[in-house]
């Protein structure tokens, strides 16, 4: 089992978060003036027997869609394509990136990719649940 890696998961952005002490955090509220904190949705998770529902609001297929071409504007952007479909999984369940992404050198070029990636329509496939 590959454990969380210290410097990765206590400093990487909390995304569906507002604020957080002495870490950076991503959320849609932020940035759009003083009622957007009231506006934004919740994200909904459920636990039941059969397995955790995350995100069940999400209508975006965390892998993208198979029916647009992978470059669609629709799809997945550049910097979630970069992800594994593992790490985001992982950024899913835990709301933060735990290991360092396999492309991170790629990802290094895009300095603000952190805040540009947009995981907050995401959801998992209903096999998945």
């Amino acid at each position: 089992m590959e454990h969380a890696q210290r410097g990765v998961a206590d400093r990487s952005p909390l995304y569906w978060a507002f604020r957080r002490r002495h870490r950076p955090t991503v959320d849609l509220s932020q940035g759009w003036g003083s009622n957007s904190q009231w506006r934004t949705g919740f994200r909904l998770d459920y636990r039941t027997p059969a397995g955790d529902h995350l995100n069940v609001t999400g209508n975006s297929p965390i892998d993208g869609s198979t029916a647009l071409h992978a470059d669609h504007p629709a799809n997945l952007g550049h910097e979630e394509r970069l992800l594994t479909s593992g790490e985001r999984r992982e950024l899913l369940r835990h709301r933060c990136l735990l290991r360092a992404p396999e492309a991170a050198d790629a990802l290094a070029g895009s300095p603000s990719w952190e805040q540009d990636l947009m995981p907050f329509d995401w959801r998992l496939p209903n096999s998945e649940d």
